[in-house]
């Protein structure tokens, strides 16, 4: 029903090498077919931007969980009956979360410092050819 093969346990002949083909082929074909024209002009952007973060208890992660209401859409991440029934990681995911923005920033940091110093005329060592 609905094109679903109800037998998954059974071969199905597809390959990693077969799909990587699959691929190839049809960004090959588009390739050919838009050779002749011009890239898009792209006028506007939309921007955003976070200029802060405030800190966030572990107590309103788990708050926040528990008095979302119970449904969902294809487009949550995480359907909220399983966030809830995992309400117990919420320190670690707190924890991780925090983290990854700490990482984020010194990324912008490393960035701006090497635009920076690029735009300086100077090669930062770390840029500089081995």
């Amino acid at each position: 029903m609905l094109g679903k093969d109800p037998d998954v346990t059974g071969a199905t002949g597809h390959t990693a090498d077969g799909f990587a083909s699959l691929l190839d082929s049809k960004v090959d074909g588009i390739r050919v077919d838009t050779s002749g024209t011009l890239p898009p002009v792209i006028t506007d952007r939309a921007s955003s931007s976070l200029p802060s973060f405030q800190p966030v208890a572990v107590s309103d992660v788990r708050r926040i969980i528990m008095s979302s209401p119970m449904k969902s859409s294809y487009l949550d991440p995480w359907p909220t009956f399983l966030l809830r029934e995992c309400v117990g990681l919420a320190p670690y995911v707190t924890e991780r979360e925090r983290e990854s923005e700490r990482e984020r920033e010194r990324e912008r940091e490393r960035t701006l410092f090497a635009k920076q110093t690029c735009q300086k005329g100077n090669r930062p060592s770390t840029l500089a050819p081995v």
